[in-house]
This record gives structure tokens, C-alpha cells and sequence, in this order.
């Protein structure tokens, strides 16, 4: 200190601590104004006289007036009516509290200004609520911790301690979907009523259900090993291309990924994740008990009855090491005896791809100012090809040039027969996919015939056969341009080029500017 007093001179000590408290609070009061500032920034208010305007408007409008910016999805706000503001020095939330829940909006405030607008989650429900009582049909007890819950939604409920439950639902005509522990789930309709009183039958018979082991069967009771199966009546009416398509979402542990777009392209099995990095990560298919080589991308899904997956390691007591990554056991249809059943299953639909989602390329108008303004920006002489960039137009389009509304179809036709001692199986199948981008496509034939005669309890004979015929049509799509992948190499084309010559021939080459 007397080191500090020698320096200034003049300044006393007490005239020193004088001053340096004087600089305190000088800074102190300069913080606090800081403070003040910045709260004001985000309390400001608005005067706003509009009349009949868009959300996308308002918001705009909005943030040319103050540091504020919105965050919506584009859907979200070009759906919502018109809007007429009349607000004097009023806040940004009073005026958002006014106009957006009559939209079925809601907003939030974040740090930076940031108002993010999102859906009010009851935007256009109405309020219906039921209650009632999910007991057990034998014994007529309140069954606690019973599942209530929306078909084909997340939302719903479970029952209290006397079996008791209410939940909100979107209108009265939802289903509501009745689960518990070791009984029979309900699928129940509302059909607006207000009590819905549930009672679940036990579900006794699931410890007797025969499970296809890599050595027979066997009740589900007595195997011990992680084995988990999915019978045909869970893969009906589902329009996929490929089995592995419909076992999607089925299998605990299993990751089923689709590892192309192209039609007819095969999807990846991983059982308990993938083993090694470099080797193969394929699981053991076995079609009624012998094992294929390669995938099962080309096998009709209409000729299948059941499949198990063996996951654990008893899975290589009887297939060795080609089941270390586990093992996918299918049996295809067999005739009943007694029974003779003749099906037909076909569908028919459209693929395309939307607009959302593609990247947003520059058309040949805004391709030539580019061109031009780069060459200014340079210092160069513009491109007399550029210097009118309006007299192009839109130019060519490539997404719409590659891709079409791409028809789905398939057919199958099964019959099956038998009786004590003989049964018998045909399945007929066609199917054909032609892909989002022109000239691709995938067409398959097949037939699978099974036969078994049974003359004793000792002896077995079977006839089991399955051509198939496809054929694939799929040009290199994926990849980069340096491969010749078609998607990238059009990115990279001239929206200037011309995609058909006037005569409406093809083009071997597209010059252009």
C-alpha cells in the first residue's frame, strides 16, 4: 500500500481507499445496468396492427422488430387460418398467448430469443373419457397393474390397486387394447361409452405351445435355451417384398436393417449384435431342416408357417461353427390332416418419393447467375452464356427426370391337403417391384411343393421343392459419382443440360454451358 501512495504522489491513504471505492461501485452500477439491458431486450413490447395475415407473416414481422426468431415446421404453420393482430406496448408472450392456441399451437421461449412453435398435444381432441374395472373371468378379482391402452398409439393407463382404471381418449370411437401378465389380451371397442368393465381369461395353454428346435420340437415348458418363435397368423397381410421384411420389430435382440433402396435389395441380420468387424456377420438359415447357402432375400414370405431364432451358443451343438452368429430356423407350409384349404392372397400399391426430403437444387436460371456472379466476383470476363441467366427458364429438373411412381404387386396361391398318413403343400407366387428410379426393378417367380407320407410311426418319407426364377434389374444408383452411381452423378449435372432431344430421342451426351 505505502508503495502505491508513494507512486500517485499527492493521494493521501484516505484519499486513496476514497477513490477505490468510488471505482467499486462504478463498476457495480455499470454491471446492474448491463443487466438491465439485457432483461429489457427480453421483455420488449409491440405494437402490431395486422389485419387477416399468415403466421409465417406475423412471425417475420416480428422478427424485424426485435431480436426474436421463430422455429416451426413449415406444415405445422401453412396449415393453420389466417390471423388479425390489434396489440398496443404489448409483450411478445401476451400476444402469442392470444393467437396460438386457437391455432392448436404452443410455444416456448428459449435463451437467444428463440420461440420454438410446436403442435398443442390436445389440438383437435375432445374430451371423452372412460373408466371401469379389469378383473379375471374365472374368479371375478380386480386384476392390479393390468395395461389399458390406445390401438396403435403409446397412450394409456394401467389399473389401481381394486382393479380400477379412467383415461382420457381422443373421441369415443377408439379401441382400447386389454393386457396382463399370463392372460389373453382384448381388443374392445368404445363405441362411446363411458364404463368398459374388462374381464382377462388366463392364458394357461402358453407353456404347452411347441416351439421347432434345431433337433425337433419341443413344448415350450421344456426348453432351455433362448430360443423365440413367430407363427405364420403374426406375418399375414403384411405387403412386404422379402421374410426379412415382416420380421422387422418381432425379435427381441435381433437388428434386421435394410442394407439397400433397390428393388429386391437384401437386408442384414444381425442376432445379439455384430461378432466381428471384418467377417461374416450372417446368422445360419435352415428351410425345413437343411441349411441354405447365402440369404433368404429371394424366398416367398406366403410359403412360410413358422420361425425360430436360436440365439445362445447351444445353437452350434448341432450346426458347428457356421452358427456362431446364431441360427434362423423356418418351416414352410404343410397340408392338416383332415383339412383341405385353398388361399389366395394378392396386393397392388404405388411407391414414390415425396418432395420433402430431396435436397433443393438450383434450377438453370439460378445456375447461370451463379455461374455469372462467380466470374464477377473473380474479376473475369462473364460467360456470354450467362450474361441473361432469365432466358433459361427452370431448365431441367433430374430428380423428376430419374424418378417415377413405381407400381407394387404380388400374387399367391396356395392349396393344402392331407390326410393321417399323407399331406401335401403347393404355394404359386409372383412378384413384381419396379423401383422410384426408371429402367430399375425386381421380378420374381416361384413355387414350393412339400409332400410327406408317413406309412408307420417309424418311418418317413418326404418330397420337398422350391425353384424360383428372378429376374433383377438394377443399374449402379448408389454410391458417388466417381463409380458412375446415378443419383449423384445427375446432382452433379447442369440443370442447363436438356434431359430428351426435340425429336424425343435420348441424348448420348447433355452439353452444356
Amino acid at each position: 500500500m505505502k508503495k502505491v501512495l508513494q507512486f500517485f504522489g499527492l493521494l493521501s491513504e484516505k484519499t486513496f481507499l476514497k477513490l477505490l471505492l468510488i471505482m467499486r461501485l462504478s463498476f457495480l452500477l455499470l454491471c446492474v445496468t448491463l443487466i438491465n439491458l439485457h432483461a429489457i431486450t427480453y421483455s420488449q413490447n409491440f405494437t402490431i396492427h395486422l389485419d387477416d395475415t399468415s403466421l409465417s407473416d406475423l412471425f417475420s414481422y416480428i422478427e424485424k422488430q426485435s431480436q426474436y426468431k421463430f422455429l416451426f415446421e413449415d406444415e405445422l404453420v401453412k396449415s393453420s387460418a389466417s390471423v388479425s393482430v390489434q396489440a398496443d406496448e404489448q409483450s411478445i408472450s401476451g400476444i402469442l398467448d392470444e393467437i396460438l392456441p386457437a391455432q392448436g399451437l404452443n410455444y416456448t421461449i428459449f435463451e437467444d430469443n428463440l420461440i420454438v412453435i410446436t403442435r398443442s398435444k390436445r389440438a383437435g381432441m375432445q374430451q371423452f373419457t372412460v373408466s371401469g374395472t379389469v378383473t379375471d373371468a374365472e374368479t371375478g378379482e380386480p386384476l392390479i397393474g393390468a395395461n389399458i391402452s390406445i390401438k396403435r398409439t403409446t397412450t394409456g393407463t394401467v389399473t389401481d390397486l381394486s382393479g380400477n382404471y379412467s383415461m382420457d381418449l381422443p373421441d369415443g370411437n377408439a379401441i382400447l387394447l386389454f393386457s396382463y401378465v399370463g392372460y389373453q389380451s382384448r381388443e374392445v371397442e368404445v363405441s362411446g361409452r363411458n364404463i368398459l368393465n374388462i374381464a382377462l381369461s388366463p392364458a394357461i395353454r402358453g407353456l404347452d405351445e411347441v416351439i421347432v428346435v434345431g433337433y425337433g420340437t419341443q413344448s415350450s415348458r421344456m426348453v432351455s435355451g433362448a430360443i423365440q418363435q413367430l407363427n405364420t397368423d403374426d406375418l399375414q397381410d403384411l405387403p412386404v417384398a422379402q421374410l426379412t421384411q415382416s420380421l422387422q420389430g418381432k425379435f427381441s435382440g435381433v437388428q434386421i436393417n435394410q442394407a439397400s433402396g433397390k428393388p429386391g435389395g437384401g437386408m442384414t441380420v444381425r442376432i445379439r449384435g455384430q461378432a466381428s468387424v471384418t467377417a461374416d456377420n450372417q446368422p445360419l438359415y435352415v428351410v425345413d431342416g437343411m441349411p441354405i447357402v447365402g440369404d433368404i432375400n429371394n424366398l416367398n414370405p406366403n410359403e412360410i408357417e413358422s420361425i425360430s431364432i436360436l440365439k445362445d451358443a447351444s445353437a452350434t451343438s448341432l450346426y458347428g461353427s457356421r452358427a456362431a452368429n446364431g441360427v434362423v430356423l423356418i418351416e414352410t407350409i404343410k397340408g392338416k390332416a383332415g383339412q383341405t384349404n385353398i388361399d389366395f392372397n394378392a396386393y397392388a400399391g404405388v411407391q414414390h418419393v415425396p418432395q420433402r426430403g430431396r435436397l433443393d437444387l438450383m434450377n438453370a436460371r439460378e445456375f447461370a447467375q451463379f455461374k455469372k456472379e462467380i466470374a464477377e466476383f473473380n474479376g473475369t470476363a462473364v460467360d456470354p452464356a450467362f450474361e441473361n441467366p432469365e432466358q433459361y427458364g427452370e431448365g431441367t429438373d433430374w430428380f423428376d427426370v430419374l424418378l417415377q411412381p413405381a407400381p407394387i404387386q404380388n400374387y399367391s396361391l396356395s392349396l393344402r391337403t392331407g390326410t393321417e398318413k399323407y399331406n401335401t403343400s403347393a404355394v404359386l407366387g409372383y412378384f413384381n417391384q419396379q423401383g422410384v428410379i426408371v429402367n430399375t426393378g425386381f421380378e420374381r417367380f416361384s413355387i414350393r411343393i412339400n409332400s410327406n407320407f408317413k406309412p408307420n410311426d417309424r418311418l418317413t418319407f418326404g418330397f420337398n421343392v422350391a425353384p424360383n426364377h428372378t429376374i433383377t434389374n438394377n443399374p449402379n444408383t448408389d454410391g458417388t459419382f466417381l463409380f458412375g452411381a446415378i443419383i449423384n452423378s445427375a446432382m452433379l449435372t447442369s440443370p442447363m443440360a436438356v434431359a430428351i432431344d426435340e425429336d424425343g430421342s435420348l441424348p448420348l451426351a447433355s452439353p452444356a454451358p
